[in-house]
């Protein structure tokens, strides 16, 4: 066969055509697999981040799980559950002793039937002793703050303690009610103020003026507040307005006031933790609601 001339033009353009095509053919082919891979890399994300947040938020349903489970056991059972953290217990109010990196807890088992992931709650459980008792309180509420412990049946050793508090309601005004009582009745009643002018229809007569300066990020204090001796309870109430209170101890620790209650919560897979979280709360000993208080601060005796 003879090559003309033109035959060799016409095979050269074809082959660069050829070449051209192969060209695109290759660049649409990566861009198509960069979108593709772009897709997928995010796709895997989401996912991830997803089962991330799943497990968090089971292992944080542990943690609550585990909270709620102690959180209404009476006081004695509770007793039980600060042994066991103490390590000096070995039984456990809900659950079974489980040591964990040095530590002893109550571990509460979750039905897990059906699932790869296991969900355990840690339990830990301490007395609630502070150095001074910080407290928020809404107007028209009650609290009362403990000053007997069961366990050694000793009362709080004086008849004074300091009382602090700083406003945090939108009229920025608070004043102290309080009533201290025993087995025989109530044993002091009296209120506090700022010294501030109260809002419309609220009156200070009787009030003693809060003069000692605030410490400790509390705004008015009273020292020296005499709440007789051998008293049960200390019952505050806020007029005027919301108030954060600080009680603070004269001479002598505040008895116990409730539980520090930790709960971590964990989930295992093959023996392994896959996520895990951590709860903590404040149980407060129990006490009488706000009805009876009208009893308390009532100036003359309730007939029936």
């Amino acid at each position: 066969m003879i090559y003309t001339k033109t035959n060799l033009k016409n095979k050269d353009t074809t082959a660069k055509q050829q070449g051209q095509a192969l060209l695109f053919v290759v660049v649409a082919m990566t861009i198509a697999l960069s979108i593709g891979i772009s897709a997928s890399v995010r796709t895997i994300t989401s996912l991830s981040r997803t089962s991330r947040t799943d497990t968090a938020a089971r292992a944080l349903a542990a943690a609550e799980g585990g909270i709620e489970r102690f959180i209404a056991l009476p006081t004695l059972e509770l007793e039980e559950a600060v042994a066991v953290s103490a390590g000096t217990g070995v039984t456990c109010p809900v659950g079974e002793k489980r040591d964990l990196n040095g530590n002893s807890y109550c571990l509460v088992d979750f039905d897990s039937s059906g699932d790869i992931l296991v969900s355990q709650a840690y339990v830990s459980v301490e007395r609630y002793t502070p150095v001074f008792y910080p407290f928020s309180l809404e107007s028209g509420q009650v609290k009362e703050v403990n000053l007997y412990d069961f366990n050694s049946g000793d009362f709080y050793s004086t008849s004074e303690l300091e009382i602090c508090w700083t406003p945090t309601s939108a009229s920025n005004y608070a004043d102290i009610m309080y009533v201290s009582y025993n087995s025989t009745g109530l044993q002091a009643k009296g209120g506090l103020t700022s010294g501030e002018i109260p809002p419309a229809g609220y009156h200070q007569e009787g009030f003693t003026l809060a003069a000692d300066g605030g410490h400790d990020g509390f705004t008015y204090c009273k020292q020296d507040v005499d709440i007789s001796s051998n008293i049960y309870g200390l019952r505050l109430r806020t007029i005027g307005g919301d108030a954060d209170i600080g009680i603070f101890p004269d001479g002598d620790d505040l008895p116990l006031q409730g539980y520090r209650i930790t709960s971590l919560g964990r989930l295992e897979q093959d023996q392994g933790v896959v996520a895990s979280r951590v709860v903590r709360i404040i149980r407060t000993l129990p006490y009488l609601p706000m009805g009876f208080d009208y009893g308390l601060y009532s100036e003359l005796p309730i007939l029936k």
